[in-house]
């Protein structure tokens, strides 16, 4: 099990026969460094059972006025056959995170196929046999229980049988050769959707890199010219990483239509909506209280943009810091305040995925280095080039919203389609304002406020004065 790691400036782990404090990888960034198992051992093979016969069954969502009565009687056998689950101890899976990750990834997605197939009249009731086990999961691993961005994209792959072959000793996971195990859908479009955000991490593990090299730069005199010209060069390179995630993220109109992702994909990995609470059957007895709010499956809940966020300095300067406070009714108590978005979203990231974003928030000094030389064109022009490629890939984010979630709102009473490749830039005067994405979130102003954010923290030379 994950403890709280000691703070040092090297946080990726280039040792594959050890556990890691950050459980951040050489190769593979925030994934694990091995494909995830397929199956857990045979005392948890119902869970397994359970989770295949829905997915064969190809249950359909139980919030379309077209579902076909026979649909309906389908999802309600399986609903059956979930109720009927014996409950299971899960005190041996304690004893491996690699165990605890796969129940993790399959008593969420038996949780999503159950609560998303259910009619709209339905309450919410999780049966106790896959809730109060995947409550204890959860409190186990430290995160919220519902269906979380590691359950389809940093746990859900496998070498592809090619790689495999090729190199049956442990091949190394490449955004080229790795597919996905689990799906809500048979359709390549969801593959695609969880890929893109796999090769995306996948790829990103170089900009870490770079971070953790920059920061143990950062250790020796930065006021030296040759240290100096190592940390832009370092962030020269990180813009060009950037720009290839950039190209990543735009790929995924390739080979996922937005209609199929907005109809089919989105509403299986969505989490509570606020019109119906999700109930755990058995959840008070054994001792547990569900989280008011449990966002489903979003991007958001990536470690990889926000650690380059923290080590760049962005939103002044670093967005966990950042809180948002209702303003109440005068004669009303001011309430608590609460954390912003992206704060939350923490929440549903591993521990250790959690304490590692602290640790390059608490360690670098790209921002005040880049300040206090602010005159050294070369360093502060990669600085603000890296800022810029930071930029670029939250256009393209928010290039990628407007297609595959504000045009396919729009178009459910128009009955238009939209070619993938023809999407013009989001900009200012976009709509859309009161959309959520996957997380629950108010998509193009938060979405632009991030984007915004990233370009107010570029320097001008004479900020060395006022950062001095």
């Amino acid at each position: 099990m994950a403890t709280t790691p000691k703070l040092h400036n090297r946080f990726i782990s280039d040792d594959l026969t050890a556990p890691h404090d950050f459980d951040v990888y050489e190769h593979t960034g925030f994934m694990p460094r091995r494909p995830p198992i397929h199956r857990l051992p045979p005392e948890w093979e119902t869970w397994e059972t359970v989770m295949q016969d829905a997915m064969r069954r190809k249950l359909k969502l139980g919030n379309r006025a077209d579902v076909a009565e026979a649909d309906r009687q389908e999802s309600e056998s399986w609903h059956a056959t979930v109720r009927e689950v014996p409950l299971l101890s899960i005190d041996e899976l304690k004893m491996s995170d690699i165990l605890l990750h796969r129940a993790h990834h399959v008593l969420t997605h038996i949780l999503h196929f159950y609560v998303h197939s259910m009619p709209l009249s339905d309450p919410i009731i999780i049966p106790k046999s896959i809730g109060v086990p995947l409550l204890q999961v959860l409190k186990t691993l430290e995160t919220p229980p519902v269906l979380a961005y590691s359950d389809i994209v940093l746990y859900n792959w496998t070498i592809n049988e090619s790689a495999s072959a090729e190199n049956p000793h442990s091949p190394i996971p490449t955004p080229e050769n790795i597919c996905v195990q689990s799906q809500f859908t048979d359709t390549e479009d969801e593959a695609v959707f969880y890929l893109t955000s796999a090769k995306i991490e996948l790829a990103g593990a170089a900009a870490l890199q770079l971070i953790q090299n920059t920061l143990e730069e950062s250790l020796s005199d930065p006021g030296d010219t040759s240290s100096l010209h190592r940390i832009a060069r370092n962030t020269v390179q990180l813009s060009v990483v950037l720009a290839d995630l950039t190209v990543r993220l735009l790929a995924v109109r390739d080979g996922c239509d937005p209609e199929v992702f907005y109809h089919k994909i989105q509403p299986w990995i969505s989490g509570q909506d606020g019109t119906r609470k999700w109930v755990f059957e058995g959840a008070s007895e054994a001792g547990f209280q569900a989280p008011e709010e449990l966002v489903g499956a979003t991007a958001g809940q990536s470690s990889l943009i926000p650690a380059i966020d923290n080590f760049l300095g962005v939103h002044g300067h670093h967005y966990a810091d950042n809180y948002e406070i209702p303003t109440p009714p005068a004669s009303t108590p001011t309430p608590s305040p609460k954390p912003l978005f992206l704060k939350r979203m923490e929440l549903y990231m591993s521990r250790p995925h959690r304490l590692c974003l602290e640790h390059i928030s608490e360690t670098s000094r790209m921002r005040s280095i880049v300040i206090q030389h602010a005159d050294n064109t070369e360093l502060r022009e990669a600085y603000n080039n890296a800022l810029r490629a930071l930029r670029a890939f939250r256009d393209a984010h928010l290039r990628i919203v407007a297609l595959y979630i504000v045009g396919p709102a729009r178009r459910i009473s128009a009955g238009l389609r939209a070619n993938a490749h023809n999407v013009q830039m989001v900009g200012e005067g976009t709509g859309g304002d009161g959309l959520k994405g996957t997380g629950g979130t108010d998509l193009m102003p938060f979405l632009k406020g991030l984007r915004d954010k990233t370009t107010e923290a570029e320097i001008c030379r004479q900020e060395k004065s006022e950062g001095s």
